[in-house]
């Protein structure tokens, strides 16, 4: 994990209430749009260690990539499940997708993809990575040029020590 004292606060974060907020947030972008959405989220999942507004970022910049970069197919599916100590929340679109050459650079800040109007997704990308690993967890991303792009967040449970409730969420 980064040296990041004070940077941000680590707090026991709900995660099924972080994508409620998020999608909420787009709902009204997605309807008008013409977007499908598929969620397949438990109704409870085990909280995360997290800096609830720093992940609120990193999932916003997400979605909205994957919406913006969106071609003709608007469809949208966004999973989360717990495995072993973390959880993962997985944004997948049927988008353009990323050129495989290109694909191991997505998370450099100042990589240029070849298409002028997705250039931008690295920037947002290197942001997210450089976040997600300051939380001491992983960004993944695997894209099929032409059937679309699946990032995956993997966040580390919050300790069994703290805030230890056992609250159902409702959806």
């Amino acid at each position: 994990m980064h040296d990041v004292p004070g940077f941000y606060t680590f707090e026991s974060v709900d995660m099924v209430t972080v994508l409620e907020e998020v999608l909420d947030r787009f709902q009204p972008h997605l309807k008008e749009h013409g977007f499908q959405v598929d969620i397949d989220v438990p109704a409870f999942l085990p909280p995360v260690s997290a800096d609830r507004t720093a992940i609120l970022q990193v999932l916003d910049n997400i979605l909205d990539n994957a919406i913006r970069y969106s071609n003709s197919t608007r469809y949208l599916k966004i999973s989360a499940f717990r495995q072993e100590k973390q959880v993962s929340v997985h944004i997948t679109d049927k988008g353009s997708g990323i050129a495989p050459d290109e694909l191991p650079h997505v998370f450099e800040k100042l990589f240029r993809c070849r298409d002028t109007w997705s250039s931008g997704i690295a920037f947002v990308l290197a942001i997210a990575q450089r976040v997600i690993r300051d939380h001491g967890g992983d960004i993944r991303l695997s894209s099929i040029q032409g059937h679309g792009t699946t990032v995956e967040v993997w966040l580390n449970l919050a300790s069994e020590d703290s805030d230890n409730e056992a609250t159902n969420f409702s959806r």
